[in-house]
């Protein structure tokens, strides 16, 4: 488990997306959290 890493890619994604998108964002930040959570734990 590396927060750092799940942090980053939250704030790579928010960074890419247009602000009205937020909750399509919110919900893809969480799954590639989990994803890189699993993958790296």
């Amino acid at each position: 488990h590396n927060p750092l890493r799940g942090r980053l890619t939250r704030n790579l994604i928010y960074s890419t997306k247009p602000v009205y998108d937020t909750n399509k964002v919110k919900s893809g930040a969480l799954e590639a959290t989990a994803l890189i959570n699993v993958k790296y734990d």
